[in-house]
This record gives structure tokens, C-alpha cells and sequence, in this order.
């Protein structure tokens, strides 16, 4: 609080020339000082400065600073007044004295009758107190900060000057007035100490005078923040270098799932019950819009083994932790009688949901994404080249075969100009030449959904965005479902599209079980694959982090292949791109059917990425697939793990949350710590246990394709199972 005190005894003499009268026509020497007074908060500095005119040779020109008429500094700071320096520079004491008046004088140095006095108030330094200082709120969640103004200054009627912004810094944002739905908002963004104090508010100390409690409302934003917190300050209007601040950690709430996500999901299924034994595979896909309060409406189709029930109309319920993860229930006829069907699933960002069913009778994994706002999606489809990648089963020569369908087409007035594809049916290869490809769309409806057929498949179809439209086969045939990708216009690919290190994962099936690859390497923009490095897993048969070497090449219009040797052998791909340094990947060794994704690292060209353990650090949402060695049993598992990175004298380390479907035996909730590593070259390790004593051994594969962060592939190398799949940085 600015305090203004009276002098306790009268100076005896103060001002130029007060104190010394010349009997002389020549005017004497005097001594003018400027300001002639000043406030000065304790602990801060005020610049005088003093003007000589008239001197004489004996008088001289040269300066002597005193305070309360000491020269002595180390004296004036021990009593308390502060000091200045030869320059005039005054610095007043860190805590206020008995008589906070102080006279700061200039006199010449060759004539001390000649001096002249500035006045000096010590005031208290204002101080801003905000709490609660820490604070965890849930996305849509409100909470209350309390700003006490200690001290403050007053305007020249006398009145306190308590106004307070306040600002949100956080999610790459510094100081935004009143935050924004990125860090959460501060309402009001501006404040006053208010006439009448809140109810059971109260400033500690509290003085007689004090103004009374400011109060603001902090309401968090829908998705947390990267880094999960974000900075409110109160910053004091009339001395801006006084300020306070709390931190807020933002947390995911039910309130973080809002709007309309298409979502698609693929696995396995058995009944063995009274009256209905069946098994086989599904997939699912659709539409959900959710109200941020709990409640889903969901637009889905439903493939289960071939018998598509179509564009169901229906509803659901879910709930979200704070860590992202949650549960779903979508009241769908899956079959045998149920009527409901639940799930796992865990944030990754605003856009995007990994999801796995969570059911005794099935067992699937697949993602949503949120579905573009912007665009209306009734009337014909755009006009766009798209690659595609699709996977599930097909009914080949009368058996399911687990199949993957790669290509790409030129979309014009609702119909297939020209395309392309590969396929590989349970290992078996066969291909759609270039410009063969034939297919219609049907145009979707205000949900954005669609049917086509494509080389005589029938697909229901959900537009996600203009660029990315995902696909489900409805007919008896098969349970295909994948995403078709926009290509740039008119593009013409070469191999220079592929010019960097490079990561990839497929993964899939053989005769025996699942099966996954997985590698990094070099591709030198002509033909050639250099220092690579390849895991792979073929049903409980592992090899890993073996060396790798091999070619490519690639057509004009997207269509490559690369091969990598290794000391076990050669493996073999076909891919597509979806733009240059992204591609859709198909295996096509022996009796193995795979696909996944290829993509250059974002690392330093040419140097091995330049990747550390400490390019992985915080949270990230887990979502893969697998099964037990030599079973086709599946089990999909989604969750948080937290990465810390390492320290001087411990290895980085892992701890988070999985919700897993073991081969349709739940088991949710499960606590898992360990460590992980990662080399310059974007390959790393990771090695977990879970609550109940299993370890898992992955292999990791950096990569970035999202704007959000990073996103790692993740391939098991423990001989008891396969598992495959990603973590991506929550934010």
C-alpha cells in the first residue's frame, strides 16, 4: 500500500541556493536536481541527476550524492534509507523504514556550502496473490481463482488502482487476454476489487483498508492442452511488473467428446450357445454424434460374417476418464440375440478416438475420426484421385481368406474413370492393371454416408472429410473396410517421392497366425534402400532388429514396390502413395497377408533422423492388435502410457493404463509400468509389464503424421504372441 507520511521535524534548509548568499555582482555557483521529489517502491531504483551553473575553478563542477546528508553508502543502507551511487542513482531499501521520507542531496564536491535536496517517499511495493495456486479441472469444468491486491497504489484522487487482466498461456499460446478454447478461458477478463468482498472471501493478511477479493471463473477447454496445463495470470494494471499465477492441469472429461466422429472397426467373433453357434469375422462402420453430456446417436452399418444389417439407426451412452480413456455402449443387434455392444476407447486428440471392442462374444480395434463440419456431403463426390487401402476377409474359391485390397482410382460424376489394384487373398496374389479398375457411387445422404461398388463389391460409405472416405463391404461376400485416401491432383510420382528414412508396419495373417513386420531405412530418391533395420514376427517366430538392404521403384501414377534382404531372407511389398513420403503398404511374400503404412520419418535428412530417447516424452494414447502365438484368437488392447524420459542415473521409463480384450476375456484397467529407448536411427525399444506379471517386448518405429505430434509404430518381438499397432502423442 503507497503510504504518504509527513516529515517528523521540518529540513532546516532545502532547495538550491537556500543556504548560501553571495555578496557579489557575479553569480554565484548553484546546484539544480531533477525530479525534486519521487515515490519509490522499496527494493526499486529512481534516476536523479544534478545541474551545475556558475562555477568557479575553486567550486568545480563535480558532484557529491548524499543521502539524509551521508555520503557513506554501506552506512545509509545499514540504517535502513537506502543508497546512491556517483551517478545519482538511488536504490531504496528492501524493506520499508520507520520514516519512509527521505532527502537525497547534490552538492558540489569542491564547495559543500553549495548543494541542493530532492524529496523521496518509500512506498510499499504492490503484490498480487492469486489462489489456489494449483488446480486440476475437467475439460468443461469450471473453477474459481481469488485475487488479493496488497499494497496498491492510488491515482491522484486517492483512490486505489486495483483493476487486474487476467491471461491464459498455454498450447503454444503466451499471455492470451482471457484465454480461448484452446487453454480454456478466464471470464471476467478484467477486474476490479469490488465494493462489497464475496461471500466467505478473504484476504491472508488481511489489513484494515485492504481492497476486498477479486474473483474470476477459469472454465477448461474441451481437449487438454499440450502439455495438459496452461498458466492463468493476474496481472496488476497500474504496475504490470506485478503479477500472480496459477496452474491448471486440464484434464479429459465426457465433456471432450462433442460432434460427429465416423468410426469403423474389424475383428472376430464367437457364440457358442443354446441355439446359436457361429464364429467367424466382422466389421462395423458408421457415424456418431455426441452430445458432450454422455449420450451417442449412432448411423451404422454392420457386417457380421457376411449378413450386413444396413444404415442402422440408433443410440448409445459412453464415459471418459481423466486420462482420455473411456467406455461406450452402442445398442446395436450384433447377433444371436444381443442388443447392445460395448467398447474401449482412448482419446488422441480432438480429432481422433482408438477404439476396441469390449465384448464376450467379439473381440476388434479400429479408430474414429471426427467427421469435417464444414463440408456438406450431399451430392455427387468430388472430383479427386484417391488411394486406398482396405483389409478384412473375402470368400475365395468358397473359403474366407484374411484379404488386403491396395490401389488407387480417379473419382468423376460419381464413377470410377481409371484405377488400379492389388490384392492378396490368404498369401494368394492376383491385381486389377492400371485403368481396369471399374466402380459407381451411389451419393451420400446429410449424415455423409454412401454406397458404391467397386469391381463388383458392394460398400456402404461415410465421407470424413473432402480428402478421406471410409469404406465397409455390405454384401455376403466378404467384411472389407478401410479408408481411401485424396492423391494431389493430376499427380505424377517418382522415386524421388521417396527421399529420406523411412518407417513402416504392416501386419496381418499367415497359415499358422498373425503376423507383423515392421523396419526402418534409407531410401536415396532413386532406387535404392540403404541402412535398414527389420523386425518381424510370424506367429511366434521372431526376428529382430536384424539388417536390412534392398531397392524400389515407382510408377508415375503412385504404384511402387521395394524389396529388403535380409540374413533371413527377402521380403517383399507393393505400395501406393497417398502423397509423396506416405504410402499404403501391401505384403506379398508367401502365404502372408499384411498391409500397413509406409512414411518418411521427420527427423534430419540424411543423418540417421537424429532421434533420442528424449524425442518420446509425455502422454500418448496405445491402441494395438494381436494374439497369442500360433492362435487366431484376437486380442486388441487401448490405453495411456506416459513417457518421462531418462534422467542422469535411470533409464526413461513408462507407467499408464490399459483396457485390454483377450481374446474375449476383458480385462480392464490394467495398471503397467517399464522402460523404452529409442536410437538415432527412429528404431527404439520398449518393454513393459502389466499388473498381472506379463511382459511385453516391442519394438518401436518413430514417425509423424499428424500436426498434433508424434505417432510411433509398434511391433511385439516376444515369441508367445504377435501384436501390432501405435502410440500416439496425446497432446
Amino acid at each position: 500500500m503507497k503510504r504518504v507520511y509527513l516529515f517528523a521535524a521540518v529540513l532546516a534548509c532545502f532547495g538550491a541556493g537556500a543556504c548560501k548568499k553571495s555578496s557579489s555582482s557575479t553569480s554565484p555557483p548553484t546546484v539544480t536536481i531533477s525530479p525534486t521529489s519521487a515515490n519509490v517502491e522499496a527494493g526499486t531504483t529512481e534516476q536523479f541527476g544534478a545541474t551545475v551553473a556558475n562555477a568557479t575553478s575553486a567550486s568545480g563542477t563535480a558532484i557529491t550524492w548524499l543521502v539524509n546528508g551521508v555520503a557513506g553508502i554501506s552506512a545509509q543502507q545499514t540504517a535502513g534509507f537506502g543508497t546512491i551511487d556517483s551517478t545519482g542513482l538511488y536504490t531504496a531499501p528492501n524493506v520499508l523504514p520507520s520514516s519512509p521520507a527521505v532527502v537525497i542531496t547534490a552538492e558540489l564536491t569542491g564547495d559543500t556550502s553549495i548543494y541542493t535536496t530532492a524529496l523521496v517517499i518509500i512506498t510499499e511495493v504492490p503484490v498480487v496473490t492469486l489462489s489456489p495456486t494449483t488446480a486440476t479441472v475437467a475439460a468443461g469444468q469450471s473453477t474459481t481463482l481469488t485475487a488479493c491486491i496488497f499494497n496498491p497504489p492510488k491515482d491522484a484522487n486517492g483512490n486505489y488502482e486495483t483493476g487486474v487482466t487476467w491471461y491464459v498461456s498455454g498450447a503454444g499460446e503466451l499471455n492470451v487476454l482471457g484465454g480461448d478454447s484452446k487453454t480454456g478461458t478466464v471470464s471476467p477478463s478484467t477486474t476490479v476489487s469490488p465494493a462489497t468482498p464475496p461471500s466467505g472471501v478473504t484476504c491472508t493478511p488481511s489489513i484494515s483498508g485492504q481492497p476486498n477479493p477479486q474473483q474470476v471463473t477459469y472454465t477448461a477447454p474441451q481437449i487438454p492442452p499440450s502439455g495438459g496445463q496452461v498458466l492463468v495470470s493476474a496481472v496488476l494494471n497500474a504496475d504490470t511488473t506485478q503479477t500472480s499465477s496459477a496452474t491448471i492441469t486440464d484434464t479429459f472429461s465426457s465433456f471432450s467428446l462433442q460432434g460427429s466422429f465416423v468410426f469403423n472397426l474389424a475383428g472376430t467373433f464367437s457364440f457358442n450357445q443354446a441355439g446359436c453357434t457361429k464364429s467367424g469375422n466382422f466389421a462395423r462402420a458408421g457415424r456418431i454424434t455426441a452430445d458432450g453430456q454422455g449420450g451417442l446417436t449412432v448411423a451404422e452399418d454392420l457386417n457380421v460374417a457376411g449378413s450386413p444389417p444396413q444404415n442402422l439407426q440408433i443410440n448409445g451412452t459412453y464415459a471418459i476418464g481423466s486420462d482420455g480413456r473411456g467406455t461406450a455402449v452402442i445398442n446395436d443387434p450384433f447377433a444371436c440375440g444381443t442388443t447392445a455392444s460395448n467398447y474401449y476407447f482412448v482419446f488422441v486428440n480432438e480429432s481422433e478416438v482408438q477404439i476396441a471392442e469390449a465384448d464376450t462374444f467379439a473381440s476388434g480395434h479400429g479408430e474414429g475420426d471426427v467427421q469435417d463440419p464444414n463440408v456438406a456431403f450431399t451430392g455427387n463426390l468430388p472430383t479427386h484421385n484417391f488411394a486406398f487401402d482396405f483389409s478384412g476377409s473375402s470368400v475365395v474359391g468358397g473359403v474366407t481368406e484374411p484379404t488386403s485390397q491396395i490401389g488407387q482410382f480417379t473419382l468423376a460424376a460419381n464413377s470410377i474413370a481409371k484405377g488400379q489394384e492389388d490384392v492378396n487373398a490368404g498369401g494368394t496374389l492376383t491385381s486389377v492393371p492400371s485403368g481396369s479398375l471399374a466402380g459407381t457411387f451411389v451419393s451420400t445422404d446429410a449424415n455423409g454416408r454412401g454406397t458404391a461398388t467397386i469391381q463388383g463389391t458392394s460398400f456402404a460409405y461415410y465421407m470424413i472429410t473432402a480428402g478421406r472416405v471410409l469404406f465397409l463391404e455390405i454384401d455376403a461376400s466378404g467384411t472389407l473396410t478401410g479408408d481411401a485416401l485424396q492423391q494431389p491432383n493430376n499427380p505424377t510420382f517418382s522415386a524421388s517421392s521417396l527421399s529420406a528414412e523411412c518407417s513402416f508396419l504392416t501386419r496381418g495373417r499367415s497359415p499358422t497366425g498373425l503376423a507383423a513386420t515392421g523396419g526402418v531405412f534409407l531410401a536415396d530418391g532413386t532406387s535404392v534402400l540403404s541402412n535398414g533395420v527389420v523386425d518381424q514376427n510370424n506367429a511366434g517366430t521372431v526376428q529382430s532388429n536384424v539388417a536390412a538392404s534392398g531397392n524400389y521403384s515407382v510408377d508415375a501414377n503412385g504404384r511402387g514396390a521395394f524389396s529388403l534382404t535380409t540374413n533371413a531372407g527377402a521380403l517383399t511389398f507393393v505400395f501406393y502413395f497417398v502423397q509423396a513420403g506416405q504410402a499404403l503398404v501391401q505384403e506379398t511374400d508367401s502365404s502372408i497377408e499384411a498391409d500397413g503404412m509406409l512414411v518418411t520419418q521427420q527427423g534430419v535428412p540424411g543423418t540417421g533422423s537424429g532421434f533420442t530417447t528424449q524425442s518420446l516424452i509425455g502422454p500418448f494414447a496405445q491402441q494395438w492388435t494381436g494374439a497369442a502365438a500360433a492362435s487366431f484368437n484376437e486380442a486388441d488392447t487401448t490405453g495411456q502410457i506416459v513417457l518421462t524420459g531418462p534422467t542422469a542415473t535411470a533409464a526413461a521409463t513408462v507407467a499408464g493404463t490399459w483396457d485390454t480384450n483377450n481374446a474375449l476375456t476383458l480385462v480392464p484397467g490394467n495398471a503397467v509400468t517399464g522402460t523404452y529407448s529409442m536410437a538415432g536411427n527412429g528404431r527404439g525399444t520398449l518393454v513393459i509389464t502389466d499388473a498381472k506379471g506379463n511382459a511385453y517386448n516391442m519394438s518401436l518405429y518413430m514417425s509423424s503424421l499428424t500436426p498434433t505430434g508424434s505417432v510411433v509404430f509398434v511391433l511385439g518381438t516376444d515369441t508367445s504372441r504377435v501384436l501390432a499397432g501405435q502410440v500416439t502423442e496425446q497432446f
